[in-house]
């Protein structure tokens, strides 16, 4: 089962392979003239994790409920 949690909140989510601080976590968009936006994670990732590479999804949603669904952000290479 996902838990969730907001960017700046006192949680870590983590399964076998990875830790989410969110605490540490932090978004920034420029709003909708200039749709854009900035994440910056921390994360941990642990051993089973090392020579593997992931797919980063994010999903955005606004203050009225819009989304745009999973889109395909970015990839991480996790090296020894």
């Amino acid at each position: 089962m996902w838990r969730e949690g907001a960017p700046g909140s006192n949680l870590v989510l983590e399964n076998e392979y990875v830790q989410l601080r969110l605490a540490g976590t932090r978004v920034q968009g420029s709003g909708p003239l200039g749709p854009s936006v900035q994440v910056r994670w921390e994360v941990v990732f642990k051993n089973p994790a090392t020579g593997k590479n992931y797919q980063q999804y994010l999903k955005i949603t606004d203050d009225s409920g819009a989304s745009t669904g999973f889109d395909d952000v970015g990839s991480w290479s996790v090296l020894k």
